[in-house]
């Protein structure tokens, strides 16, 4: 299957502003096929349509699922240890005085929330957080997507092994 580059996901200039580039995609080409970053395998884009909505009663599975874990009642049993985490979070820093805000809080403090939700051991949170970076930062040469796929199968390991113990509020769901 032979695909034209419409946009070049990999260049300085959609770095610079992804958000329009995704609006113009949005626009134009809600649905495209283009070379992925090697030229050749094809990669599928559907920027305008919630696929969810498609498939009525899996749209419904799914959300009810999603649902029994966000119940009122649930994240309220979750405040105290989502509190519990900021807290700590700060405890680290407060003797400095200063922080950076990023770093030391608002990435690791949703991480670690969500890796409890998940049932990631304490002892696999610095892999879970590379991991973490890995899928949101674009891969841009052949040993950065072959990296992103040895992370992703390592994360999908150990994720199979907690859910399997039964760890993490998540699995109980």
């Amino acid at each position: 299957m032979s695909v034209e580059l419409k946009y070049d996901l990999y260049s300085d200039r959609f770095r610079a502003d992804t958000y329009a580039t995704f609006a113009e995609m949005r626009e134009r080409d809600p649905v495209l096929c283009q070379p992925g970053i090697d030229g050749e395998t094809p990669l599928w884009f559907v920027t305008r349509y919630h696929m969810l909505n498609k498939d009525g009663d899996d749209h419904r599975r799914l959300r009810r699922l999603v649902t029994k874990a966000f119940t009122p009642r649930m994240v309220e049993r979750l405040r105290p240890r989502i509190q519990e985490i900021a807290d700590e979070l700060i405890d680290r820093v407060e003797a400095r005085g200063e922080m950076d805000l990023v770093e030391e809080f608002a990435f690791p403090f949703p991480i670690t929330v969500i890796a409890e939700l998940l049932g990631v051991p304490a002892a696999d949170r610095d892999r879970f957080r590379t991991w973490s970076n890995a899928i949101v930062t674009p891969a841009l040469a052949a040993d950065d997507v072959a990296r992103l796929g040895e992370l992703m199968q390592e994360s999908s390991t150990i994720c199979a092994r907690s859910s399997n113990s039964g760890a993490g509020s998540a699995a109980r769901i």
